[in-house]
């Protein structure tokens, strides 16, 4: 009797050391989409504002990995999966379902598409969708007003919407 309760207690404490040692689900990040439908056009504006929505892509980017929870694999990362996209449509954002596909393709449990829109020097809208790819369920639809025209209230932006966007996962 005292060695089926070890031998019970032992697959027991196996079971839980190997979730512990399981990969947490992939998450695949879409490249971030600018938007600007401001007045503000001047070519060093443009070329600023874009490395600040790359620098916001990295942090949430890096957010998510700190968290452990998530397997990041960034648009750099499924380069294959979303080559075709972009000679079909201007951004990747624009087709969600060819998104979903290349998630799929890729192994990855959600897809999280970003967006950036300036309405004017002091407010930009920084868009995000989470969807579950096996069901195409959207998860999480969030949009954060940034009261500033800059690249560190953008990061800081990105930060809280990874917080939001780990605080949309399932519990597993």
């Amino acid at each position: 009797m005292r060695g089926s309760v070890w031998i019970v207690s032992a697959f027991w404490f196996l079971g839980l050391f190997a979730r512990g040692l399981a990969a947490p689900p992939q998450i695949l990040v879409g490249p971030f989409d600018m938007f600007d439908t401001s007045a503000d056009q001047r070519p060093a504006v443009v070329a600023a504002q874009k490395q600040w929505v790359e620098a916001a892509a990295r942090t949430f980017t890096e957010t998510l990995n700190a968290s452990k929870r998530l397997q990041v694999q960034d648009s750099a990362s499924a380069k294959g999966a979303l080559a075709g996209i972009a000679t079909d449509y201007d951004h990747p954002s624009a087709c969600r379902t060819c998104l979903l596909d290349a998630a799929e393709k890729t192994g990855a449990t959600y897809l999280f598409i970003g967006s950036v829109h300036k309405v004017s020097d002091l407010i930009i809208y920084l868009g995000g969708e989470l969807d579950e790819v096996s069901t195409g369920k959207v998860l999480m639809s969030e949009m954060l007003e940034v009261k500033a025209d800059d690249a560190t209230m953008l990061r800081r932006a990105a930060a809280a919407m990874a917080a939001d966007t780990l605080g949309h996962l399932p519990s597993s």
